[in-house]
């Protein structure tokens, strides 16, 4: 016991030491991006159970969530593919409970920090008014694991209370490159997923694909949650080696952006590199650099084309053509709103507490073919009415003010650049799935709970 004492200890020295080198953060999310694509490609099940594994044991070793929080970002963009509808994955669930009762031991341990959760009451009222319509339920009618679903967002509220009281050191620097290797590897499953099925059809922009853990326009979804923070990267580094591989993994979000075919990543996501391209100068630490690098860019986007004069003008036409011209209709979205209206006004007690997160039930495109599963709105505003009505809405409204409250306690660089995607992506959600969706979710309140208890300990509040 006394050398498993000492290894403990000297774990968490060498950590403390080697965490504040300016290649850490940098190589150890490089190393972990690796091992989730390669079981995200050949193993997703192993990969899954190594990736909570491993954050188990950093937890024991280091006494500490901070160097365990990539683990957990990454842990569900391993899967690549879906489950039957009523079959549970139980080696999943084992691997995942046992990282469940370390966190537990250590979150016991280490005691609740209520001080630092400024954002818990929206979290808290969205979990709960999520949960009571299953009382009502009338489209569940046997045994199944869409009751789950009832408590999604007590679970999302549950890792926001846990990362926020977990962290012991400043962890938004290790965060912010987590999520921007995370955009990473979207980007190169996106990628991968279209080399495998380019030759199914003429033009991969018309290509539908599910990567496992989400769709192509939820992929869509998430680069565009994943880029702010290549910018906010960028903005605070003086050197130019960073601002090259900064750029690289924004590149490589731009095409999976543009292989996502998802009309909605194509105008948020231009919308978001345009506007951060030219507010990164403003807030870069070194502004001559960037905006050589800016000129570098542009230069090389030039060249491109010029080179691949054809395939680029057609490429451009085709995206025009699919955003803006060609099929511009709601893709069925106003049929899904006008269905989420007609049950938030089918009765009183819907409109109050909504149907449930499991309102309609029907015929849904997964990776194991279609399924009967939860039929979702597509649209923040709809969903939320939907599942859980006005209640619902009003502490989806206090998140929002909590969440923008809690980035004016972070360093100015962050609160602007990383408060320009969350309002982006914000707006995206309109119009598309993200919020009350668990791959959204899960890297959102860990960012959420990583601002909060890193400006209770390291920022002063800006207003």
């Amino acid at each position: 016991m006394t050398n498993i004492i000492r290894l403990r200890n000297n774990t968490i020295k060498l950590t403390e030491y080697i965490g504040h080198k300016k290649y850490f953060n940098e190589i150890y999310c490089f190393i972990l991006a690796t091992l989730v694509l390669l079981f995200w490609n050949y193993d997703s099940m192993i990969g899954m159970v190594v990736m909570a594994s491993l954050a188990a044991i950093i937890i024991l070793m280091t006494n500490d969530l901070k160097y365990a929080l990539p683990c957990i970002i990454y842990i569900i963009f391993i899967l690549n593919h879906g489950f039957l509808a009523d079959v549970i994955p139980y080696n999943i669930l084992i691997a995942l409970g046992v990282f469940a009762l370390v966190l537990g031991i250590y979150t016991i341990r280490n005691g609740f920090h209520i001080h630092k959760m400024k954002s818990i009451i929206g979290l808290l009222g969205l979990a709960i008014f999520q949960i009571i319509p299953i009382f009502w339920n009338t489209t569940i009618t046997n045994q199944s694991t869409l009751y789950l679903l009832y408590f999604a967002d007590a679970a999302y509220l549950l890792i926001y209370i846990i990362v926020a009281s977990g962290i012991k050191k400043n962890a938004l620097e290790l965060v912010s490159v987590a999520i921007s290797y995370l955009g990473v590897i979207i980007a190169i499953e996106c990628i991968t997923r279209v080399i495998e099925l380019k030759d199914t059809v003429d033009n991969v922009l018309s290509l539908r694909y599910h990567l496992g853990w989400g769709r192509e326009n939820e992929a869509g979804i998430m680069l565009c949650f994943c880029l702010p923070f290549s910018f906010y990267l960028i903005s605070k580094t003086p050197q130019a080696r960073f601002m090259f591989m900064h750029n690289i993994k924004i590149l490589l979000c731009i095409v999976g952006i543009i292989l996502t075919n998802a009309r909605g990543a194509y105008i948020f996501g231009l919308a978001e590199i345009i506007i951060l391209y030219i507010a990164t100068f403003f807030f870069a630490k070194a502004k001559f650099k960037y905006l050589q690098f800016i000129v570098l860019f542009v230069s090389l986007v030039f060249i491109t084309v010029a080179i691949f004069g054809k395939e680029a003008i057609k490429l451009y036409d085709d995206i025009l053509e699919r955003v803006f011209y060609n099929n511009l209709n709601n893709n069925g979205r106003l049929e899904l709103w006008l269905m989420a209206l007609d049950r938030f006004h089918e009765k009183p007690l819907f409109t109050a507490f909504g149907a449930g997160m499991v309102a309609d039930i029907g015929a849904t495109d997964t990776p194991e073919g279609l399924q009967q599963g939860v039929i979702v709105y597509h649209s923040t505003i709809f969903e939320t009415l939907a599942i859980s009505g006005l209640f619902g809405f009003f502490f989806l409204l206090v998140h929002f003010a909590e969440k923008y409250r809690s980035l004016t306690y972070t360093n100015y660089n962050f609160m602007q650049i990383i408060g320009i995607g969350f309002l982006l992506v914000g707006l995206y959600g309109f119009i598309d799935n993200t919020y009350h969706m668990f791959y959204f979710m899960i890297p959102m309140v860990i960012v959420l709970a990583t601002i909060d208890a890193n400006s209770y300990e390291e920022f002063n509040k800006l207003f």
